[in-house]
């Protein structure tokens, strides 16, 4: 049995361009600010780092906003189903042996299951 692969523009998520709308408030709102300096030091976000690049005077602004911009149109969905994603394969394999006299009966079984998921394995080797 073959199955598909999951429609992952079935369930309606945020948009790149929403999310960073939302980045953008929140950094500005000095919300960011205090995540940066907290002294356990958790991840930022790309935009975060974008708009904390500006604010310290390492990139431009119009260095800021192509990057922003590059960021908006990043929908992730399309190389997950291209590289991550594939058709499940589900085989069943079975063997059934039975007979005997009137005296004696013997059954055999045997059944073999390989399930191949929707997910791929990729081994990286640096």
């Amino acid at each position: 049995m073959v199955g598909e692969k999951p429609d992952l523009y079935y369930q309606p998520i945020m948009s790149s361009k929403d999310y960073m709308e939302v980045e953008e408030f929140l950094f500005n709102d000095s919300f960011i600010v205090a995540k940066k300096n907290d002294f356990r030091h958790p991840v930022l976000s790309p935009v975060v780092e974008i708009l904390l690049k500006k604010q310290a005077g390492q990139i431009s602004a119009a260095d800021a906003q192509s990057q922003l911009n590059d960021l908006a149109n990043t929908d992730t969905r399309k190389d997950l189903g291209k590289y991550f994603y594939r058709h499940s394969l589900n085989q069943l394999y079975a063997l059934n042996f039975s007979g005997g006299s009137s005296r004696d009966h013997y059954y055999v079984s045997a059944g073999l299951n390989k399930d191949v998921s929707i997910w791929c394995v990729i081994n990286i080797t640096v």
